[in-house]
């Protein structure tokens, strides 16, 4: 599930009030919801979002995961994308009506429709561009990309030396992933990155 226009949704008006619960003044939240908003809405991309967006939907998400767990389901949310993982899909179906109507009554936000599905597990499942059937594993066109970034790195590590934080970020990535974390493709980026840090 995704929440629609997420970010564009949530209002100075909900900034301040989460603030607010959270013990801050009501002036000074209205201050700092001012600097934390842009033209009245929280910006996609600004640092400070994704705090304020697992602030504003820490109770969603307690709920969540109470409701699912009582229907034998797990739920996750990244962001904007809300996961919930089971076999009965009945249950999944509940689950998806009880964040919707959650969303809904309580904040003012919308699932986006276009990208809610139930995807059954013969299928590929993707979850925030990675592919979760049985172990965590990136999707094969952007594995393809950073096999190739680390192949030039590899032949020419002097012209990565100024890189080295964007290896790290897809060596982090990749490592993180069950699919790939002990694997020899990963521990070649690892000496590939190792090799770079040390060079003059």
């Amino acid at each position: 599930m995704d929440v629609k226009d997420y970010f564009g949704s949530v209002t100075l008006a909900m900034v301040t009030e989460c603030l607010v619960a959270n013990g801050f003044d009501l002036d000074l939240s209205k201050k700092i919801g001012r600097l934390l908003t842009r033209r009245g809405v929280l910006p996609q991309g600004a640092p400070t979002s994704p705090i304020l967006s697992n602030a504003l939907l820490f109770d969603f998400d307690e709920q969540m995961s109470l409701a699912c767990a009582r229907l034998g389901l797990n739920y996750t949310r990244y962001a904007d994308d809300i996961v919930i993982s089971g076999e009965n899909r009945p249950r999944v179906e509940e689950a998806f009506a009880i964040a919707n109507s959650e969303l809904r009554t309580r904040y003012g936000l919308e699932l986006n429709q276009d990208k809610t599905r139930i995807v059954p597990q013969y299928q590929r499942q993707w979850v925030t561009g990675a592919v979760v059937n049985s172990k965590a594993a990136p999707a094969r066109k952007f594995r393809k990309k950073v096999r190739a970034i680390f192949h030039e790195a590899d032949k020419d590590p002097a012209r990565f030396a100024n890189e080295i934080n964007r290896l790290t970020g897809y060596l982090g990535y990749m490592a993180g992933l069950s699919g790939l974390r002990d694997t020899k493709e990963v521990s070649q980026y690892r000496s590939i990155v190792d090799r770079i840090r040390r060079a003059p």
